[in-house]
């Protein structure tokens, strides 16, 4: 059996999806995993065995923020891909049905020889009714010209249908191509959204069974989404009101070290409570700290 190029998510030579609502973090979730697999670095803890050749074609979002959050990711220690094993591509909308634009894709394919290739996003890269499943079916047929028999695979970017609960935008084909689905979505707890935890969810696996969630939280310093568990996460949040029950006042640092010392975890993890349990409380009309 070939190995995946992620345990059991991205088997070689297959199609999937990574999905969510805009302004969720669609492109930051597909820049880290395209930085984890250039790296050979493990995923949230799935296996990444070795570093694998990524081209990424960006057609959403500009040039400078891209380059900047790629440069940003490479800070974290862990991602130090060989010389040549990522390639950001910036392109402007295009379309893999029109004869100049797929020969000049192929071509750049063809010449960089990648492993795995990122579409972001799926919309910017046809001009096809995405509800029609007819028209849908043959722009997915063109993106497994890309991969079957090449020994590599392919991740689509696409935004997900309002109210739905793991599916995508459009045709009903589109779900079905997929051979995985990653979604991704605000964290939602005690009927409250959160605006800083993010739940990632495998929503279909086709050739394995389905991992657990998720739950993940940006690292400002990397841009990378960091495993946390929920429930930790709540525990910490508590404690870290408890130290307002005396109705004693503190500092952002003297908080911060209080949080290092009761949960031996770094400054980074104890800002990143802080800035959580502040946004909940704001949002709850209610205000931690103005320092």
């Amino acid at each position: 059996k070939p190995i995946d190029f992620i345990n059991c998510i991205l088997p070689i030579e297959t199609v999937i999806g990574i999905v969510s609502a805009e302004n969720v973090g669609k492109t930051i979730l597909g820049l880290n995993i395209a930085m984890c697999l250039s790296s050979g670095h493990n995923w949230i803890g799935h296996t990444i065995l070795k570093p694998r050749r990524v081209l990424y074609l960006l057609a959403e979002g500009g040039k400078w923020n891209a380059g900047e959050r790629a440069k940003i990711m490479s800070k974290h220690p862990d991602i130090n891909p060989p010389p040549g094993n990522f390639m950001l591509r910036i392109l402007n909308s295009y379309d893999v049905q029109n004869p100049y634009h797929h020969a000049e894709l192929t071509a750049e394919i063809e010449s960089y020889q990648p492993e795995v290739i990122f579409i972001d996003t799926l919309i910017k890269a046809h001009t096809a009714n995405e509800n029609d499943n007819g028209e849908m079916q043959r722009v997915f047929d063109i993106f497994r010209g890309f991969t079957t028999g090449k020994g590599r695979s392919m991740v689509v970017l696409h935004h997900i249908a309002k109210g739905a609960l793991g599916g995508s935008r459009g045709a009903s084909s589109i779900n079905g191509d997929f051979d995985t689905i990653i979604n991704l979505d605000w964290l939602k707890r005690n009927n409250t959204v959160s605006t800083t935890e993010r739940v990632i969810s495998f929503t279909k696996v086709r050739h394995a069974e389905r991992p657990p969630d998720e739950t993940v939280l940006i690292d400002r310093e990397t841009l990378f989404l960091e495993h946390t568990d929920a429930d930790t996460s709540t525990a910490q949040q508590n404690k870290l009101l408890s130290y307002f029950k005396g109705g004693q006042s503190f500092s952002r640092n003297e908080l911060k070290d209080k949080l290092m010392m009761d949960f031996d975890i770094q400054k980074r993890r104890a800002q990143q409570i802080i800035h959580t349990c502040m946004n909940d409380l704001k949002e709850k009309g209610q205000m931690l700290s103005k320092k």
